[in-house]
């Protein structure tokens, strides 16, 4: 259910978007596309947790911290990029 309630969210901002062209409407699609990316990321973390291969014979249990970790690097871009899409560097230079 989360998945397809990010989805719609992620549709219905984008939409609201194209209406209003807003800052913060963008930052909020900025958000839903974060949680959704880590959506994806964590889920195929855990799928790989539960399959086993001989390769990795202690398993691999440490997919789900690297993906957590590729989560905050994702949303710390994302929030600079926000935070840079706001501030009007033309004014701050002129």
């Amino acid at each position: 259910m989360s998945w397809i309630a990010n989805i719609i969210l992620l549709i219905v901002k984008v939409i609201a978007l194209a209406i209003s062209n807003s800052k913060s409407v963008a930052a909020a699609v900025v958000d839903s596309a974060v949680d959704l990316i880590s959506l994806v990321l964590l889920s195929g973390a855990e799928w790989h947790t539960r399959k086993h291969n001989p390769n990795y014979p202690i398993g691999r249990s440490r997919l789900e911290a690297l993906s957590v970790l590729g989560c905050a690097a994702i949303m710390i871009f994302a929030s600079v990029e926000v935070c840079l899409k706001c501030i009007d560097f033309q004014r701050i230079i002129s």
